[in-house]
């Protein structure tokens, strides 16, 4: 167990080991992991060009870790209990949108949160040939790890900013509370209307 004194050592430790760390939570958490490391890249601690492309490789090798499993489990446990969990037609959509348009059919399985590990193994079920699946993969990789590397990024140079810069403070709380009073504004008189 690594045990540290102070806040120093800790940084040090993140700083040289941290990468390894951040693949592995990648392959594990995926997108919240990018997000995280891009963000601490955006105050020094990481090499915001590392986690990018460590994004890139944890996403890639995460994807083919799940095609994989459909692929050679298919005769086994997979395909005797994976189609319970689905509904039929749902499987023949998703079959048939995988057969029409691979590259489509990949990238909303990426985007929509509860699809990506069962629908990334039904392509392999399905037989989608490799080279179209990484062709697919590799692509909506590098784009998402683009935006959420940049997202993560900027969004910690803008919380830097705003805990060191006032005027920031103070245009930050104004925008809130003309948020808050003009959603409160619309919402109370449509709720007035309602009951009257």
């Amino acid at each position: 167990m690594v045990m540290f004194s102070d806040f120093s050592q800790l940084l040090a430790f993140v700083q040289t080991q941290g990468y390894w760390i951040i693949f592995v939570l990648i392959l594990a958490l995926g997108p919240v992991a990018i997000l995280a490391a891009a963000f601490a890249a955006s105050f020094g601690i990481f090499n915001v060009y590392l986690v990018f492309a460590l994004a890139f490789l944890g996403s890639s090798l995460g994807d083919l870790f799940w095609y994989s499993i459909g692929e050679f489990g298919r005769v086994s446990f997979i395909d005797k209990h994976f189609k319970k969990l689905m509904k039929n037609k749902t499987l023949v959509k998703v079959e048939k949108l995988l057969e029409k348009n691979s590259f489509k059919a990949i990238l909303l399985i990426k985007l929509i949160p509860p699809l990506p590990v069962p629908g990334l193994i039904f392509a392999g079920m399905d037989k989608l040939r490799l080279k179209k699946f990484l062709f697919a993969s590799f692509v909506i990789n590098f784009v998402s790890g683009v935006v959420f590397v940049a997202l993560g990024y900027y969004f910690g140079v803008v919380i830097g900013r705003l805990f060191f810069d006032p005027l920031t403070i103070i245009i930050g709380v104004a925008a809130i509370l003309m948020g808050i009073f003009v959603f409160r504004r619309r919402y109370s008189f449509q709720f007035y209307r309602e009951k009257n």
